[in-house]
């Protein structure tokens, strides 16, 4: 007889692996170079921020974000670990995404103030 216990270990990882597939294709449009402002987009040494899977890189801070906590109306946060400056934050990271095909904005871990950045596709 099998044990209770491994089919509820087994379906919690399948959980994990489904809910981290579903973070990737939330964030998949999103991936790319981005600038502090549309106009830079034509100037590649302005290209400072950049998005790629489950990481987000900007001047002065590197953050790896995963556990997508969906707030509805356009706000996602995610649990996150970024260096800012040479300081390691662990904390959650935001995004606003209500206007994502023209911005987006970020809020980093222990930060009050948004980030917006334009995407240069």
């Amino acid at each position: 007889m099998r044990s209770p216990m491994r089919y509820l270990a087994l379906c919690t990882m399948l959980l994990a692996f489904l809910s981290s597939s579903v973070a990737q294709a939330q964030t998949e449009d999103l991936l790319g170079k981005y600038a502090s402002a549309k106009i830079y987009c034509i100037d590649d040494q302005k290209l400072v921020f950049e998005i790629a899977r489950g990481v987000i890189n900007g001047p002065n801070f590197h953050c790896i974000f995963g556990n997508p906590r969906p707030l509805g109306a356009g706000l996602e946060e995610y649990d996150s670990k970024c260096t800012l400056g040479d300081k390691i934050s662990l904390g959650v990271l935001s995004l606003d995404l209500t206007d994502k095909a023209d911005h987006v904005r970020v809020k980093l871990p222990e930060k009050t103030d948004w980030i917006t950045i334009y995407p240069c596709k």
